[in-house]
């Protein structure tokens, strides 16, 4: 094990002037701690949140119908259904994911979609602003 250096012994000694259990500050770091996985499942739910706020932002600044069936030509789908699924084909795509598969999508694939978010949102906002009714 390595040293923890003078910070730590600092914070250590300071836990135990407040009588601090050692084992309640070791299971307070590992619950403060957030491992990759964690890391992973928030970016990843944090994307999907992203891309739904950004289709309504679309759907409002064209002015359609979220519940409509006018961007489907199959008319199967609403159009914020629609949207939402082709923005996240254009997602999967920019960071060489496939569909239906993001839960198996890496921390750099995740970075990799956010920070394409702004511009594929503006790729779809042009589209779909050209073809709405």
């Amino acid at each position: 094990m390595r040293p923890i250096g003078p910070e730590a012994d600092v914070l250590l000694q300071q836990l135990a002037e407040m009588e601090v259990d050692p084992e309640q500050a070791a299971a307070e770091i590992r619950r403060r701690r957030m491992t990759r996985q964690d890391r992973r499942e928030a970016r990843r739910a944090s994307l999907h949140e992203r891309i739904q706020n950004e289709v309504g932002r679309i759907m409002g600044q064209a002015g359609i119908n979220p519940g409509g069936r006018t961007l489907d030509r199959r008319r199967r789908n609403t159009n914020f259904e629609w949207t939402v699924a082709e923005f996240n084909r254009r997602v999967n795509e920019r960071v060489g994911g496939v569909n239906a598969d993001r839960q198996n999508f890496s921390l750099e694939q995740l970075d990799q979609a956010h920070e394409a978010l702004e511009g594929l949102a503006q790729q779809l906002r042009d589209e779909v602003g050209r073809n709405a009714p």
